[in-house]
């Protein structure tokens, strides 16, 4: 889900969770670009627009950012990280949130 996509609004199921533990997940825009290609790659796609253009990026980015901060919602950032430790962080955060945390 683009939550920093222009133009595309939040979903409403999200916005009326009761209790929801929703964790923004960010990443280096640099590094979003590499993926990105990699994947347009896979998919024999040469299509880049504003998919793969480094402005563009950075502001979906920075919208991103905002739109966590706004929500005060916990962020990873997964620049560096693999997949098991984002889990590992994320589970840490629900732990803490029902009281589980040591």
């Amino acid at each position: 889900m683009c939550l920093s996509c222009p133009g595309v609004p939040l979903p409403a199921e999200l916005l009326a969770a009761k209790h929801p533990l929703i964790v923004g997940l960010t990443n280096d825009p640099e590094r979003l670009i590499q993926l990105r290609r990699h994947r347009l790659e896979v998919l024999h796609h040469d299509y880049t627009g504003g998919y793969t253009d480094i402005d563009a990026v950075r502001a979906e980015v920075r919208e991103a950012r905002r739109v966590f901060a706004e929500r005060r919602w916990p962020v990873i950032d997964v620049t560096r990280r693999s997949i098991e430790e984002t889990a590992a962080s994320i589970m840490k955060l629900l732990a803490r949130r029902h009281g589980l945390d040591g």
